[in-house]
């Protein structure tokens, strides 16, 4: 019997580890399997949503890179058109800088003109005055005589008839 009592004691210790293993694995299937599914669902979730960030980041880096390509095609025409400003403004300031000069060469030469018209006008002045001085002394002198004054008279007649 003793063999018996020890078969029949391994078998009850075999039932009572089959039946610790079952409370075990029921324990270990009720609260901590739950657990760590809970766990691999959030952790699943959670990838997945780094997965779906990615995706947007990659999208949005697209986008700025368009967008800087597009920045760059403008900046370059804003540059071509500043460009062509700063040539217009230096055309218009090179043709002001021309007028200026002209005007400035036009307006010296004028100047010239007027000095030299107002130096032969002051002579002329000048010499008018001296001729009617001379011209009075002379006449003065020339008809204080009477007959020289006729004579003088009808040469100055003849004279002008000859020019008509």
């Amino acid at each position: 019997m003793i063999m018996h009592e020890s078969i029949v004691a391994i078998l009850f210790r075999l039932f009572n580890f089959g039946v610790l293993i079952g409370v075990f694995g029921y324990l270990f299937k009720k609260y901590v399997l739950v657990g760590i599914r809970t766990r691999m669902a959030e952790k699943k979730r959670y990838l997945q949503s780094l997965n779906e960030r990615k995706d947007e980041l990659a999208q949005e880096h697209q986008m700025i890179v368009q967008r800087m390509g597009q920045e760059h095609e403008l900046g370059q025409q804003l540059k071509k058109k500043v460009d062509n400003w700063a040539q217009e403004v230096a055309k218009k300031h090179e043709v002001r800088e021309q007028e200026k000069h002209s005007y400035a060469q036009s307006l010296q030469e004028r100047m010239k003109v007027r000095v030299q018209h107002l130096t032969a006008e002051h002579i002329n002045k000048r010499v008018v005055s001296t001729v009617l001085e001379r011209t009075q002394v002379r006449l003065a002198h020339d008809f204080t005589d009477e007959h020289q004054a006729r004579t003088f008279l009808a040469s100055i007649i003849t004279h002008m008839k000859k020019r008509m």
